[in-house]
């Protein structure tokens, strides 16, 4: 018995075929804008024909004969907590400051996130250091290494990726492991469908040196996609066909990924909005989607608008989340994350981690047999009498009932007692006791954080003779 992972279905057949022959209009009438030649020509020889100096449309029977050859992921239940680390604002978790990251900050962050159960991994996506400016991406990497941590992989600035490369080369050498295994590329379409310069010269530099480069996407309701959740359903189908049928033909990559990252704008003030029910009702529809076209599906959700810990960051987290989950049987959570991912919070990361636990209990498999059905236990105890000491009791209740580390667990006498001590205040407290508790030991030796800092060093003089 699971609640989640039923594949909750909101499109008819004739909604599903609308969408789907949508899409493969899109491909064939508008095409991608691609401004790197050579990426150009690598699409050409992939079936799409260009139509102008920099956009190929691929028609119907090409984009179907890439669908018709997908290999399915394998399927599953899950939700991935994480916590990202990027350019933005960190919250202190005992002077409510906000401020710009500093390498102390940073530390005590990712300290946080390495010292609680439910955090699965702890990535970074170019450095948050403003100060590292158009080096970040460097600089990623050494933080994220000395730190045990995963590097997202930034590009960013083109004539970096040698520099990225040589670290790469370096990693590989250090770990034991090939080139493909130390590498970490992510590249961003510009949507509506396209890729520019910056994004296609780093995809075919990389690709030149064997070396896999990951190409998302992210688009927005009303700005960079129709206003319409089925106009956006359509372009973002359009988008991950080309994307596939591109990573194919670089990669030899064999799995469609419908993705999940579509939220509305608030049209007042142009904010891109993580919290609102849209996003919700994206992650269920891009599910469907992916389970007809047995596409991977790696769904976003555990995102908010709220710029501090509390009501609102927590509805907005559950609202993604819960609807996720229940929909699709998966889910990757943003841990610690505010005010649409600008605001980093060691406390909001303690409260996550807390609504992950509940939700991997809601999401796991109940036993229905014999002894969990407890006939004989429900006969012996018999009317208006309790089953609190009952032997079976005992045997299940630590995997029946979830118990919680800081919601609450009392009356509201104790509670008055206990001093009004609220769960914002009890994940502060759990903050400073992780912050207290001894510190990791560097995962990069002197010689090896020397050796990257010459990389750098020689990247940044490169980059200010250009």
């Amino acid at each position: 018995m699971r609640l989640v992972g039923i594949g909750a279905n909101v499109l008819t057949d004739e909604e599903f075929d609308r969408l789907h022959n949508g899409a493969l209009d899109v491909l064939e009438t508008v095409g991608l804008q691609i401004d790197t030649p050579a990426l150009l020509d690598v699409c050409a020889e992939a079936g799409g024909t260009v139509v102008d100096a920099n956009r190929v449309v691929f028609k119907r029977h090409v984009v179907e004969r890439y669908l018709a050859n997908v290999v399915p992921p394998k399927p599953g239940a899950w939700i991935s907590a994480g916590v990202g680390v990027y350019a933005g604002y960190y919250l202190d978790p005992f002077t409510d400051e906000y401020r710009e990251w500093n390498m102390a900050d940073l530390t005590d962050y990712v300290k946080v996130a390495r010292a609680l159960p439910a955090v699965d991994g702890v990535g970074m996506t170019t450095s948050p250091i403003l100060e590292h400016g158009a080096l970040g991406p460097l600089y990623e990497r050494l933080l994220a290494w000395k730190r045990g941590i995963s590097s997202g992989g930034s590009g960013l600035d083109t004539r970096l990726c040698p520099y990225i490369h040589e670290l790469h080369q370096m990693r590989a050498e250090w770990l034991g492991c090939d080139i493909q295994q130390a590498s970490s590329v992510c590249l961003l379409m510009i949507s509506p469908l396209r890729i520019s310069k910056q994004e296609g010269d780093q995809l075919m530099f990389f690709h030149e040196r064997g070396v896999r480069a990951a190409l998302g996407a992210m688009m927005t309701l009303g700005v960079s996609a129709p206003i319409t959740m089925a106009g956006t359903a359509a372009v973002w189908l359009a988008q991950s066909f080309a994307r596939y049928i591109i990573s194919n033909a670089l990669f030899g990559e064999r799995e469609l990924s419908i993705g999940g990252d579509v939220h509305p704008a608030d049209l007042r003030t142009l904010m891109n909005c993580y919290g609102r029910p849209e996003s919700a009702m994206s992650q269920v529809l891009m599910g469907e989607l992916a389970r007809r076209y047995r596409a991977g599906f790696a769904p976003h959700s555990g995102h908010t608008d709220a710029k501090v810990p509390g009501v609102e960051a927590g509805m907005q987290k559950a609202l993604t989340a819960t609807t996720t989950l229940i929909a699709n049987g998966m889910a990757t959570f943003s841990c610690g994350l505010l005010s649409v991912d600008e605001v980093f919070s060691p406390v909001q990361m303690v409260l996550d981690a807390e609504l992950v636990g509940a939700l991997r209990h809601m999401m796991r498999q109940r036993e229905v047999s014999d002894e969990t059905v407890a006939l004989d236990v429900i006969r012996a105890v018999g009317p208006g009498k309790p089953f609190m000491d009952r032997e079976h009791t005992v045997r299940h209740y630590r995997e029946e009932i979830w118990e919680p580390s800081f919601w609450t667990r009392d009356m509201v006498q104790p509670f008055l007692a206990s001093g009004k001590v609220s769960a914002e205040e009890r994940a502060r407290r759990k903050v400073r006791e992780i912050l207290d508790g001894p510190d990791h030991e560097p995962e990069l030796t002197d010689s090896q954080e020397k050796k990257i800092l010459a990389v750098i060093d020689r990247a940044g003089k490169a980059l200010a003779s250009n």
